[in-house]
């Protein structure tokens, strides 16, 4: 395939309105302020692997969406789907978050992720072994896990609320939870 003499700049203020991974993930880079040879070494590739991205001649894998996602400030969802993709859920926000807001929106993410996810796995893990059922197991461990998240907020962060509960008398941590508000 003939590349073609000159490229046109994809669109830098609004990355995700772009039509292919390869143009969303120029123009996310771009959007950062990076060029191509800063944002190759970024991620550790060669400057003509990114090269390659953007000119369409070859496309990033997953394996390197993931790295990448984090640095530009989107998922590797909104990389591969773009704003209004074929298989992109309907946006949690406002369309017209900058980048840097979708990067804090994305890292706040990441922190409820990290923490939820310890209390949700320990949970769905314990409620297979004891026979029950993976759609009933995954609503237990779900309740759990933002039981937890109510527990740590009120905690002002502290990962210690589970640990701490049971300690407090041997019972399950579920039973020491006042309940949420709406159940």
């Amino acid at each position: 395939m003939a590349r073609p003499k000159t490229r046109p700049d994809p669109n830098a203020d609004d990355p995700l309105s772009e039509h292919t991974v390869n143009r969303r993930l120029h123009a996310a880079y771009l959007a950062r302020g990076w060029t191509r040879a800063e944002f190759a070494r970024k991620i550790g590739k060669k400057y003509q692997v990114v090269d390659r991205w953007d000119s369409g001649e070859s496309t990033p894998s997953l394996e390197s969406l993931e790295l990448v996602a984090p640095l530009v400030g989107f998922s590797v969802h909104q990389l591969l789907y773009g704003r209004n993709g074929h298989e992109a859920p309907a946006p949690a926000v406002d369309d017209d978050m900058s980048v840097d807001e979708r990067a804090a929106l994305d890292e706040l993410t990441r922190e409820i992720r990290e923490a939820l996810a310890p209390a949700f796995v320990a949970s769905y893990r314990t409620e297979r072994r004891t026979g029950v059922g993976r759609p009933k197991a995954i609503a237990k461990a779900r309740e759990l896990a933002l039981d937890t998240w109510d527990m740590t907020r009120v905690r002002q962060g502290k990962l210690r609320a589970l640990a701490e509960a049971v300690e407090l008398g041997g019972k399950p941590a579920t039973s020491l939870v006042p309940p949420r508000k709406g159940r």
